[in-house]
């Protein structure tokens, strides 16, 4: 959680809140890799020290037609469980969506009376409709009850549905914060932690390549861990190889694959084009109008 204390100092601040009475919702916003689900795991391990029960759910893309099946997962593996067999099956085999959601408000609303709860759901870009539906209407029907909610998704893909549910998060109160990349002290930091030394110069311009991105900071480390890329001597961690890792290229070429061709092919102009540069370099390169380029609503290169 390098570079990650004003983040940590919000969860606290809510877990504190929630536990007094009043619940509230935070929605972290960023990139893949970012940070997004380390912020998750530190807001259930803040909420379960404070005598939380904790409900953990994660959307997946590869199912985003079962009703509130990141709820409902949450509440099944809870301790104690939040919902019986009977609550399981009615929520399951709902056909009304607005009923499934009153009764899941109407279980945690039961469930809070005894102890505080915290709701975490990841990757809500995903999330299927009548999830989407719950998020939108649950924090707000039970912001007088200790029931904490800390929800996480990146900006892309965003359907209109989910972009109604971020705005929603503020109309009611909640926190729509931006999780931005670390610093590059804490990148360094998180180097030196990993390699349990302190990255010479040309190894810290390499981690500078990284972005403040965590995920690609720690595939680079590790990768290059792996490769024996890296010298440690004397409290100095010292770069022995020019290219980058193969198993961190592998890794990059991972986290991009959901990307459309358009986005990729953007990726792979710009990657040779350097930090900075404009839509009009990207354009004239791959032979398309800077206008198409940008896209419009529904068309945009991210996907």
């Amino acid at each position: 959680m390098r570079g990650r204390q004003a983040e940590t100092d919000q969860l606290n601040q809510a877990v504190r809140t929630t536990a007094a009475g009043s619940g509230t919702a935070i929605l972290l916003e960023g990139a893949a890799g970012i940070g997004k689900t380390a912020l998750l795991r530190t807001a259930r391990d803040l909420a379960a020290s404070d005598g939380f029960v904790v409900c953990a759910g994660d959307c997946d893309e590869l199912d985003r037609v079962t009703p509130l099946a990141p709820l409902l997962t949450g509440l099944r593996l809870s301790a104690p469980s939040l919902a019986d067999a009977a609550d399981q099956r009615a929520l399951r085999s709902a056909t009304e969506p607005m009923w499934a959601v009153e009764r899941l408000g109407a279980i945690l609303d039961k469930a809070s009376a005894r102890q505080p709860i915290l709701v975490t759901v990841d990757d809500i870009q995903w999330a299927d409709q009548t999830t989407v539906l719950a998020l939108s209407v649950l924090p707000a029907w039970l912001f007088a009850v200790p029931v904490l909610w800390v929800l996480a998704r990146r900006p892309n893909p965003a359907s209109q549905q989910v972009q109604t549910f971020t705005e929603r998060v503020s109309r009611v109160g909640g926190v729509v914060r931006s999780i931005e990349p670390v610093s590059a002290a804490a990148a360094l930091a998180i180097a030196s932690d990993i390699l349990g030394a302190g990255p010479d110069r040309q190894l810290s311009r390499l981690i500078d390549q990284a972005g403040g991105n965590p995920f690609y900071l720690v595939e680079l480390i590790n990768s290059l861990r792996h490769s024996q890329a890296v010298h440690v001597r004397g409290g100095i961690a010292r770069l022995t190889a020019r290219d980058v890792p193969e198993g961190f290229r592998s890794a990059v070429a991972a986290h991009i694959r959901p990307l459309s061709d358009q986005a990729r092919q953007l990726i792979d102009v710009a990657s040779v084009l350097g930090r900075q540069f404009s839509p009009g370099d990207v354009a004239a390169l791959i032979g398309e109008p800077v206008g198409r380029l940008l896209g419009g609503p529904g068309r945009h290169p991210g996907r």
